[in-house]
């Protein structure tokens, strides 16, 4: 016999703040199409200040939503989505970014992709810019090389990783993420927990497919300051990991000389893009300021800068 938890499908949203119309994400869980029983877990750690106000004003908007919100005291986006999968019910887990609009075939497709396999297995969809955002040239670059996630979404369909993973947009079954022990808490950043938690699932003999349906917006207008950002961040990371991501080291960074090697390479391309539309230019532009942002990070990380997420907007629990 089916139980109600057997039938529903738990979609878990940590919330990572960037600066973005959250009302467009939440109301997207309104206008999914043939998806059963689902809930959404909204798991925050308090950062984004006006979040409760924004899940009760999408409630006040859609008095049906199953959207409710989970406030955790931790740190990091592996920890906040452990916090969410503990305040769902559903048997299936659709893991999502708090930064895409869920397309209205989101949560059937991922729950189609489960009920159709022998064994369990893992199931990852594209989040593709917004039309809009992939006017800009450096954001259209992003999503087609694969910069923004690892692996170029654009070519999924065709050129398929078999154990790629990212935590934006994938589903699995309970049972399996219980089986790997959830995500690793001590990432401090959005940064290498959903790999490890990937890698996790692959050694434990789970398979990843590509679902193609199962696809949602990027609502988010990603610029190449940001992206930086995001680069240091990863240097950091893999530094406090030590040896475990040696493999996905964007460049290698042994002392001070590779970093002046860097920033001459920088300064080098950025003067030759300047004033050119050329986009090979541009591209040699953006990945020497990926590279250095990264080699910072790790050189900074090696000097005893500490791994601290952004401050917190508000640290205590609402309400």
């Amino acid at each position: 016999m089916t139980s109600d938890r057997d039938r529903l499908a738990s979609v878990i949203v940590a919330v990572n703040p960037h600066d973005y119309d959250f009302s467009v994400v939440l109301d997207s869980w309104t206008t999914q199409v043939g998806a059963g029983a689902f809930e959404v877990i909204v798991a925050h750690d308090g950062r984004r200040r006006d979040l409760e106000a924004e899940v009760d004003r999408h409630k006040l908007r859609h008095p049906s939503s199953t959207v409710r919100s989970v406030f955790a005291d931790v740190v990091g986006r592996g920890a906040l989505n452990n916090a969410g999968v503990r305040a769902s019910r559903g048997a299936l887990l659709i893991f999502s970014a708090d930064d895409s609009r869920a397309a209205p075939g989101f949560v059937a497709a991922h729950r189609a992709f489960h009920q159709r396999l022998d064994r369990p297995g893992v199931g990852v969809g594209p989040i593709w810019f917004l039309r809009a955002l992939r006017d800009v040239p450096f954001r259209r670059w992003l999503e087609d090389s694969g910069e923004n996630y690892g692996f170029s979404l654009t070519q999924g369909a065709i050129a398929w990783q078999p154990g790629f993973f990212f935590v934006g947009n994938a589903s699995l079954r309970r049972e399996v993420h219980d089986e790997v022990g959830g995500f690793d808490e001590r990432f401090p950043y959005d940064m290498h927990e959903d790999h490890a938690f990937g890698q996790a699932l692959l050694a434990a003999g789970y398979r990843f497919t590509h679902l193609p349906r199962a696809y949602a917006l990027h609502d988010h207008a990603v610029d190449f300051d940001e992206r930086k950002e995001a680069m240091r961040r990863l240097g950091e990371t893999s530094v406090l990991f030590g040896g475990r991501f040696a493999d996905l080291a964007r460049v290698k960074v042994r002392d001070e000389r590779d970093l002046e090697a860097l920033q001459q390479r920088d300064r080098a391309a950025e003067a030759a893009a300047a004033g050119t539309h050329s986009l090979a230019a541009w591209r040699r532009r953006w990945l020497a300021g990926f590279d250095l942002a990264y080699a910072e990070g790790v050189l900074g990380a090696r000097d005893g800068a500490s791994l601290t997420p952004p401050p917190r907007e508000g640290s205590r629990e609402p309400g």
